[in-house]
């Protein structure tokens, strides 16, 4: 009888043992979640932040071009970014890398949003007319002409702009045919 309660005892200090380890281990992860919990909030917040930012710059953004709505301007946001379309009716005549009055204008008020918008990423993106160019004289090609329009939006944009060219890029796109 003896040696039974004995056996007992140390199967029940065992199991003690057992179940201090897991409560241990359970402390640790629930800490661990806790921490992750925490970091998602954190990470949740600073998107939130960004899309507050995202919304806030469109409406600003669109705002400022309101006057050129129904000209062949659009502000859109997708995918968190924010997107500032001129149809090359409003810009340029077809073949010409001249920016057109009304698109200076637009170009200088969209300008003058961003110049206060110091860690931005400004992507140009040149694209050309639908017809084929084929010149002797300068743009030669399609090509040609789509990075000289770019060219040209940048220039109006770094008049205007008072940061550095750090935040613009230059992308140009050509029509197949």
């Amino acid at each position: 009888l003896n040696l039974e309660l004995i056996a007992k005892q140390r199967e029940l200090q065992e199991k003690e043992d057992r179940l201090t380890t897991l409560e241990s281990e359970l402390k640790a992860k629930s800490e661990l979640l806790a921490q992750r919990e925490q970091r998602v909030n954190e990470l949740e917040q600073i998107i939130s932040e960004q899309e507050k930012a995202t919304k806030a710059l469109k409406d600003k953004v669109a705002n400022a071009l309101k006057s050129f709505e129904n000209k062949g301007l659009t502000v859109i946001e997708k995918n968190g970014k924010i997107y500032v379309s001129l149809e090359d009716k409003l810009l340029f005549s077809s073949g010409s890398t001249v920016v057109e009055t009304e698109g200076k204008k637009a170009l200088v008020e969209l300008a003058r949003v961003l110049e206060t918008e110091s860690a931005l990423e400004i992507i140009v993106e040149g694209h050309t007319d639908t017809d084929k160019l084929n010149s002797s004289s300068y743009p030669h090609n399609n090509w040609e002409l789509s990075v000289l329009r770019s060219t040209a939006v940048i220039e109006i944009m770094f008049d205007w702009l008072e940061q550095t060219s750090d935040g613009l890029e230059n992308v140009s796109w050509i029509s197949t045919w």
